[in-house]
């Protein structure tokens, strides 16, 4: 695998700036946690805009104190990135919340597309069928 370099223009149009720029660039691109990074991002979608995203936090969190980016900063950016949203919702909802997600899900699997309201997945036979059911140990929802 070819290293990753940048195009370097000829020394007279550059001020001194824009050399530790590159450089800074350079150096941040041989990191392994910086390639592993965003050669992962690639792997998972090759276009700009994710390669933007990936960018958003690292760029972002440039500041006075904080004036070059860090390998850390690409690796925090790709987990929060992926992280699973849906996991981390669902954690934090009570056994009467899970109870109706999975009302309204066979509720959806049942009515091929048709539309519902909250009143037909309270009101419906799944809903009603989980509340009887024993579910933790001898207990029904109801009794806890």
């Amino acid at each position: 695998m070819l290293p990753l370099t940048l195009f370097s223009p000829p020394a007279s149009t550059l001020c001194m700036c824009d050399w530790f720029f590159l450089f800074a660039v350079q150096k941040l691109l041989q990191n392994a946690k910086v390639l592993q990074a965003l050669q992962q991002q690639f792997r998972l979608s090759a276009d700009v805009r994710s390669l933007k995203t990936l960018l958003l936090l690292p760029v972002s969190r440039l500041s006075p104190t904080h004036p070059q980016l860090a390998p850390s900063d690409f690796s925090l950016s790709l987990e929060l990135i992926h992280r699973d949203s849906l996991g981390a919702v669902m954690k934090g909802l009570s056994v009467l919340e899970l109870c109706l997600l999975v009302a309204v899900r066979q509720i959806s699997e049942l009515s091929c597309g048709e539309p519902f309201n909250f009143e037909m997945v309270y009101c419906g036979k799944q809903w009603s069928s989980l509340l009887v059911t024993p579910r933790y140990g001898n207990h029904s929802i109801l009794q806890l």
